[in-house]
């Protein structure tokens, strides 16, 4: 059903619905401080970022994004939200609070993120431990696949090597 699920690592390990709507609710992202969960819903029509206290994510809810948004993911100090725009097709950092409740302070373009291939539905980029550097898969330029095999390199070498 495109809902969210959660189950506790010892003691009860029930796995318990968390996010469930009739809209899908996918892309689950933990704050580094375990009390927030980001993820995805298209409740409003469109795709957007939500952020919700985790555990008790009933208790309220704020869209993060602004005019849609998906993939969120947490700088390492859970200052910043990061997440792909929708329109625009521009990686988006959200400064956020999360203390005593969250808010987005102020949201800022990063960079085009069409050239960076997206993974299912799932989280399509890692974010560095400085916030200033991402981990992507860049697309492929042609749609041509090859392989080189090289058969008995070692002895290539020796035979090109200087002696």
């Amino acid at each position: 059903q495109n809902d969210i699920f959660a189950r506790r690592t010892s003691g009860d390990t029930a796995t318990i619905r968390i996010v469930g709507t009739p809209a899908a609710e996918v892309q689950p992202a933990l704050s580094p401080d375990g009390r927030w969960l980001a993820y995805t819903s298209v409740e409003s029509g469109i795709i957007e970022v939500y952020v919700s206290p985790f555990p008790d994510v009933s208790t309220s809810r704020t869209i993060a994004s602004q005019g849609g948004g998906s993939d969120p993911s947490w700088s390492a100090d859970g200052r910043e939200l990061f997440y792909r725009g929708v329109q625009g097709a521009t990686l988006i950092a959200a400064q956020v609070e999360l203390s005593p409740t969250f808010r987005v302070r102020d949201r800022r373009a990063l960079f085009d993120h069409r050239p960076f291939r997206r993974i299912g539905s799932g989280g399509s980029y890692d974010v560095a431990a400085d916030g200033q550097r991402f981990l992507m898969t860049r697309r492929k330029e042609s749609r041509a696949e090859s392989l080189v095999l090289v058969l008995n390199w070692a002895a290539e070498l020796v035979a090109k090597s200087p002696r």
